[in-house]
Parts: structure tokens; sequence; C-alpha cells
């Protein structure tokens, strides 16, 4: 640091505020990250981009390796996406950009593709804009399996590729008994996925699959193996969230310190790049593990429902049924609060049948162990 960008330093620290003070150094960091960019392009990418052949994505992405750190590496990759002449390259390309969570370029991809004069380059632009969409929140789950059906293609890797989506969204709408309707398309598929960067993310997103699957099925160990074969594939930080919360609810009955440590590091990585989604982990995850296993103290939430259910874990049950009771159209969660505050059979059993009949029969084991409980101990109200 020289002497004149010292003395600017200084000023900076006497005159702002710890906050404005790592917001300049962030800008000041960016400005420098942004102009050995614009070195490395022209150092790496131009001559590619002009050579009139280039090189696959997944050739520049293992050849770049040799050289850069991995974060460099997805940076120079994210703007060979955006600059290549290739059809072939711009559609994996949306498939690299979406996961590794660069979310502004893939719109910019899709707007690409979509003014493609080829028809499979468009057709894959209408399901990652899809795909774009889900994940944004900006579209209703029965929307995207409208649009999805007036797609028309022969392509068998685009075909596995919207088996994938309507496997999410049916997780959306927690129609979890659907979900093995697609297991022969989508382990079928990747015979249909013959680009290697492809076959890599397809596999993400199959270890993706199969990890909620037997999650589902009550399958832990099998969850578990998918699950951490995610984390240490997947560079996307919203997967590596969202991975940790599927963990974590694999250990909640077996281990609470293992299944509160995965929600604590989905709820910091969540951070990142979603506040929403990491209020959803404080308000909802952490405090349903903990009150799952009696424990409450220093745990707080906005939930009304997890309230609730601390409340049971304090044995304040007055209080929890006050609440439960004050919902309309209960959700099965609320009605396995409910049937452990009141001891009631009725509600334990209600909130079982519905936990099954979603297809997921590791949540339906709750309110069937509390039903056994509640045997032993010949304590059950109707």
């Amino acid at each position: 640091m020289n002497y004149v960008i010292f003395l600017v330093f200084v000023f900076f620290c006497l005159f702002l505020s710890i906050d404005e003070l790592v917001e300049e150094l962030r800008k000041i960091q960016e400005k420098g990250d942004q102009a050995l960019m614009s070195k490395e392009l022209n150092t790496v990418l131009k001559p590619l981009l002009q050579s009139g052949e280039e090189p696959s994505l997944f050739t520049l992405y293992q050849a770049l390796q040799i050289e850069y750190e991995m974060g460099r590496v997805l940076s120079l990759v994210k703007e060979y996406c955006l600059q290549t002449v290739s059809e072939h390259n711009k559609i994996v390309g949306m498939e690299f950009l979406y996961m590794n969570d660069f979310l502004k370029e893939l719109e910019q991809a899709i707007e690409d593709n979509l003014q493609s004069q080829q028809s499979s380059n468009q057709n894959w632009a209408k399901v990652y804009d899809l795909i774009l969409k889900r994940r944004r929140q900006q579209i209703d789950p029965f929307e995207i399996l409208k649009r999805l059906r007036k797609i028309k293609t022969e392509d068998n890797a685009l075909l596995t590729m919207i088996s994938f989506m309507k496997i999410y969204v049916h997780l959306d709408l927690t129609q979890y008994n659907e979900v093995g309707n697609y297991i022969d398309d989508i382990t079928e598929g990747m015979e249909a996925f013959e680009d290697p960067l492809f076959k890599k993310y397809y596999q993400e997103r199959l270890d993706d699959f199969w990890m909620f699957y037997y999650l589902f099925r009550n399958e832990l160990i099998l969850c578990r193996k998918h699950g951490f074969r995610l984390l240490n594939q997947s560079k996307n930080p919203y997967k590596l969230s969202t991975t940790h919360i599927v963990i974590g609810h694999s250990y909640a009955r077996e281990n609470y310190e293992q299944s509160i440590y995965h929600f604590y590091r989905a709820k910091d990585l969540a951070v990142t790049f979603n506040q929403q989604m990491a209020k959803q982990i404080i308000n909802q995850n952490i405090p349903f593990v903990s009150a799952l296993n009696g424990i409450y103290e220093g745990i707080t939430t906005d939930d009304e429902a997890e309230q609730a259910h601390l409340a049971i874990a304090a044995g304040r049950a007055d209080e929890a049924i006050k609440t439960l009771e004050g919902f309309t159209n209960r959700t099965p969660f609320q009605e396995y609060y409910l049937g452990k505050a009141k001891q009631s059979e009725f509600h334990l059993k209600l909130a079982y049948r519905q936990f099954k009949q979603s297809g997921n029969f590791f949540i339906a084991k709750l309110p069937l162990l509390e039903l056994e409980r509640l045997k032993e101990k010949g304590a059950a109200s109707f």
C-alpha cells in the first residue's frame, strides 16, 4: 500500500462507521477484481473466442484449474458462457450458470438463447426461464407444469431436464408421493447427456433427487450418503444450504448436536445470498429440531406454530393448545403439535394420515412415535 492510499485509508477510518468502512473496502476489492478479471479475459479467453474453433466449456473448465484457484476458474468460465458463439456452449452455459448460482448472468444467457435461430436453444431457454422464476418464487407451481407441457421436443437430454423440473415442482407442492413417478426418466437420462460438464451437473442433480427421495422414504443412511456427496461436489451456496437442511432433518430424531450443526451451517450459507431463506431456517428449522429434542432455552422464533412447539417442550401445554386451536385449516405439523399438547390420539392420527398421504414417511414417523408413547403411558385422549 503506497503512502497516498494509506492516507486515504486513514481518512476513511476517521470519518466512516465500521459498516461504511467495510462497504468501501469491498468496493475497492471489487474494482481490483474487475481489473484483474479484465486482464485475464484478454489473456485467456479472447484468443479462444477469436480462434473460430471454441473449446467446450468442460475443456476450458479443466484447463483453467491447472493455472487458477476454483473461484477464479468459475468467474472465467462464467464470462466465457456469456461471450461464446457456439450454440452448444450456450446451452451448456445455462446449466453451468445455474448450478454455480450466477443467476443474473443466467438471465442474460436465457435472453440470448431465446433469440437463437436454433429451436433447441429456444426450448432449453424456456426451461431455464422456468427454473430461474421458480428459484426466485416468481411463478405459481401449477403454471410451471402447464408451460412445461407446452414444450415439444425429441431431445432426450431436455426431456430429462423437464422431468427434474417436474420433481422440483411436486416437492414445492409437498406432493412427495408423485416424485417416484420420475425415477426411470431421470436415472436412464444420464445416457442422453454427452457433454462431460452436463454429466457432472446431472450427477449433482441426481444426488439431490436421491437425497430428498430417501429422506421422504425414511431411509436416512442413504439420504446422508447422497447429501454428503453433494456437499463435496457442489460450489453453489444455495444447493449447499438446502443440502445441510436435509441432512439436518435426517439427524433430527437421532442426534441433536449433528442436526443443529447442519441447520446453523445452512443458515450461515443462506445469509450470503437469501435473507428470507436464512430467516426461515432460524424461525422454523432450528426451533423445530430443538423442541423435538426437548430443548427450548435460548431458542426464539417468530413462527407461532413453532412457538407453540417450544411451549410444549417447556411443559406449557395449555399455552400451546390456545395458540394451535386458534389456527383455521391447520397444517399436518400443527395437527401433530396439537396432538402432542393435548395428548390426543385423534389429532396425532390425523397428522399421521396427512403426512403419509403426501408421501413423507420420515415426518409421518413423528406422530406415530408420539402415539406409541401415549399407548405406553396409557394417557391418550380423544
